[in-house]
């Protein structure tokens, strides 16, 4: 399943992953969850490169889905980060 996934599929989920329920119950109250992971981490647990993980971040804070930020990821929407989870 993962060899199939875009890269970018892969961050998606892994962040909504990390994330999990305060995701949802930081979006019920109407704020912003944070995942507390550095881009360096983030690449290990994917398999990447700190670069080849920039670009796909920036991919997701173009979109508004998120705001990488040193050492933490705030997730600003958590439905376009979803459908970017399911794209592939």
């Amino acid at each position: 399943d993962r060899m199939l996934r875009s890269l970018l599929s892969q961050v998606a989920r892994r962040l909504l992953h990390l994330a999990r329920g305060d995701a949802v119950a930081a979006a019920s109250r109407g704020v912003r969850a944070t995942v507390p992971v550095s881009q360096e981490v983030l690449a290990t647990m994917l398999g990447v490169t700190r670069q080849t993980l920039s670009k796909e971040l920036r991919v997701l804070a173009t979109a508004g889905c998120i705001v990488p930020q040193y050492g933490r990821i705030t997730i600003v929407s958590l439905e376009k980060l979803q459908e970017f989870a399911l794209a592939d």
